[in-house]
């Protein structure tokens, strides 16, 4: 066997042997000796990495030096006595191939000794953090859901969960400076499905203002605060292809179906995102932003 190995190392073996034997037919039963080992879903090499690492130093750096070194050598011998270019070349070119896919093989087992992260526990843990800005609870009658702060991704399935588990909802009372426009605009549709008034006693601006107009029946303590802005994006997230212009015009669709004037929809979106507007209750009750203070 060692004789074996030394005859291949100092290329004394055929090229043709060399190449196709030593060096295609070894890499090409390890690597599908690799694949049928690693081929089940969710396997880790984690606990095993120490012996991961060893068997690719082995197998993909050692392994492969002897044969490619063999190769390389058995070609310049072939050369030597043949004087045929060809063979020569095309035994380098498939050193180099088999070299790049022993590195991917060896950087597949690599990477399964990473500890994997497991997507929902991140997702449950992303939407602990979200919950961590709002709150959402039902008042002590049973008939009105208090939701205290920003609107957050996941707060509509959320809510939607409050309403199965408490069939007396009948009205959503809003606290909140704002948030995502697309969950806003969730609650808004879960509202109007779920015939559920809205009301605001302190504050409802920005993002808030798109659930609040979802409710059948819009009221407001006298002291209340509604803020209008333009839209801009403000997230601690990737947001794709958004056109900010285009979302105004979807939410401008929303309000004027839920019959609130033109003139005042129009008025929304004239205010910078940096200037909020704050239009006196007067001028929401004309709007028929708000249906009745109370």
């Amino acid at each position: 066997m060692m004789r074996y190995l030394l005859n291949h190392w100092r290329g004394q073996q055929s090229l043709a042997w060399s190449f196709w034997v030593n060096l295609v037919a070894v890499r090409v039963c390890l690597f599908l000796l690799q694949d049928v080992l690693l081929a089940r879903e969710g396997v880790s090499l984690v606990d095993a990495e120490a012996f991961t690492y060893l068997a690719v130093f082995i197998l993909h750096a050692l392994l492969l030096i002897w044969q490619v070194v063999g190769v390389v050598r058995a070609g310049d011998n072939h050369f030597a006595t043949n004087h045929n270019m060809a063979f020569l070349w095309g035994s380098q070119l498939g050193s180099v191939v088999f070299f790049f896919l022993s590195a991917a093989y060896a950087l597949e087992a690599v990477q399964l000794t990473f500890p994997t992260v497991d997507e929902q526990v991140a997702f449950d843990k992303i939407s602990a953090d979200r919950r961590l800005n709002y709150k959402v609870s039902v008042l002590d009658d049973h008939s009105i859901l208090l939701i205290n702060g920003s609107i957050e991704l996941g707060m509509t399935q959320v809510v939607k969960e409050s309403f199965i588990n408490n069939a007396d909802i009948s009205t959503v009372q809003l606290n909140s400076g704002g948030g995502n426009i697309y969950e806003a605009r969730g609650l808004a549709k879960l509202f109007a499905d779920n015939d559920i008034a809205t009301h605001v006693d302190t504050q409802c601006a920005s993002a808030c203002t798109l659930a609040f107009i979802g409710g059948v029946r819009r009221t407001a303590s006298k002291h209340a605060e509604f803020g209008f802005h333009q839209y801009k994006v403000d997230a601690d997230y990737t947001i794709l292809a958004t056109d900010v212009a285009k979302e105004q015009q979807h939410d401008k669709a929303l309000f004027l179906a839920a019959g609130v004037s033109d003139f005042f929809v129009n008025s929304i979106y004239s205010h910078e995102a940096s200037a909020m507007w704050w239009p006196s209750m007067q001028e929401l009750l004309n709007a028929k932003v708000v249906h009745e203070v109370r």
